[in-house]
């Protein structure tokens, strides 16, 4: 899919992110569900079989998860806490 795809689609904003990290071959997502992140792992659900989404309690393990999750099995992890800032 390309990014002209995604922009004539009518979808929402967290479901063409969750396309893209789909693309990008993200296998896992880490964050915590707050703020606005819960519209992203909402889109999530429907990439299941390809995505795995882990929620953490605190934003910066998130991206300690995703680092050691990369180094340990050579996946690609993405994180994401609860809003910009």
């Amino acid at each position: 899919m390309t990014t002209e795809k995604l922009l004539t689609d009518d979808v929402r904003v967290s479901e063409a992110i969750a396309r893209v990290l789909e693309e990008a071959g993200i296998d896992m997502v880490f964050g915590i569900i707050g703020g606005d992140s819960w519209m992203l792992f909402d889109a999530l659900i429907e990439h299941e079989k390809t995505i795995r989404a882990v929620t953490v309690r605190e934003e910066s393990l998130a991206g300690v998860m995703a680092e050691v999750y990369g180094r340990l099995t050579g996946g690609r992890a993405w994180s994401t806490g609860r809003a910009p800032g």
